[in-house]
């Protein structure tokens, strides 16, 4: 009787231990694909503040006419409620991946660097409109590169995840 006991108690703690352990992976994975989601949400956004700065700052110094380059309190307040969003996903909840998953997290810091430079870009832009547009290429392509690399270093069960992240979130779409 106690050894009967003893094996539906090992059983069970095994089966509880594979389920916790499921369980964990793909709340790694949905928080993974959120975080991703609000990266490239914050980097569209970034990239249509710093492109409307940069358009108007261009017609001010064709009209003669001075102009300070910052962002308005609203595309701010956006900005901000967005990165911070983002790294409390990446500092709480992604913070320690499931071993399996481990190789997943480095890409998406990576990437996460990344919108963190259009981030500061859009947020306080250069006192120079060409600076402005070079750094805005620079910061956009390194952000492309890393996207690049990311979907290529996917674990295994993470590239069909993308496809239905996709689907779930539009601003992946064409990630």
């Amino acid at each position: 009787l106690i050894t009967a006991l003893l094996v539906v108690v090992i059983v069970f703690g095994g089966g509880y231990a594979m389920y916790a352990k499921s369980l964990a992976e793909k709340q790694y994975v949905d928080t993974y694909f959120k975080a991703l989601y609000g990266i490239k949400t914050g980097v569209e956004l970034s990239t249509k503040v710093t492109g409307r700065i940069s358009s108007e700052w261009k017609m001010a110094i064709d009209s003669g006419r001075s102009f300070s380059p910052l962002p308005s309190t609203d595309e701010l307040a956006r900005l901000n409620r967005v990165k911070s969003e983002v790294e409390k996903m990446m500092t709480i909840q992604l913070s320690a991946p499931p071993k399996k998953l481990a190789s997943s997290r480095d890409g998406l810091v990576k990437l996460n660097d990344q919108y963190a430079k259009l981030h500061a870009l859009a947020s306080s832009p250069p006192n120079n409109l060409a600076m402005l547009n070079e750094v805005a290429l620079k910061a956009a392509t390194s952000f492309d590169e890393s996207a690049r690399s990311l979907k290529t270093t996917l674990p295994k069960p993470m590239p069909d995840e993308l496809v239905n992240a996709k689907k779930k979130y539009k601003n992946l779409k064409d990630f």
